[in-house]
């Protein structure tokens, strides 16, 4: 298991969580959550790249609370890697209310009390794409 920080403060807040399975089978799994996306898209980018880690090679986006040091460019990031985006019921209230909708962001995934987060992405990449709007 591996956790790295990205960076925590005023501009920004974002950390990465990774876990693998099935060391030593010959067949690893790994799974990459990206905790709060506080940065802007470029910057998230770079820091992803500077632990050697690709937008590609995450699993999924959490957001833990509606601070725009948090969220950031959550949506937009999502939506540019078609990565899915994970929030409280409460948390997607709260920037529905000061945000709303934009054309192209990224649909939030909301978790409701007592549920638990399973998600699997494809392995294929190319799979993992959300379609372009013209």
């Amino acid at each position: 298991m591996r956790f790295a920080s990205l960076g925590s403060g005023s501009e920004g807040n974002s950390f990465l969580v990774e876990a693998g399975c099935g060391a030593g089978s010959g067949r690893t799994s790994v799974t990459r959550l990206l905790l709060d996306c506080g940065f802007g898209l470029k910057e998230t980018e770079r820091r992803l790249a500077r632990l050697g880690c690709e937008p590609d090679d995450l699993s999924a986006v959490l957001v833990t609370h509606e601070h725009t040091d948090h969220i950031g460019s959550a949506y937009g990031f999502c939506a540019r890697h078609g990565i899915p985006l994970y929030m409280s019921h409460g948390t997607h209230q709260a920037i529905a209310a000061s945000i709303g909708a934009r054309p192209g962001q990224a649909q939030a995934r909301v978790l409701r009390g007592g549920r638990r987060l399973h998600h699997r992405r494809p392995a294929d990449p190319a799979l993992r794409r959300a379609p372009r709007r013209p």
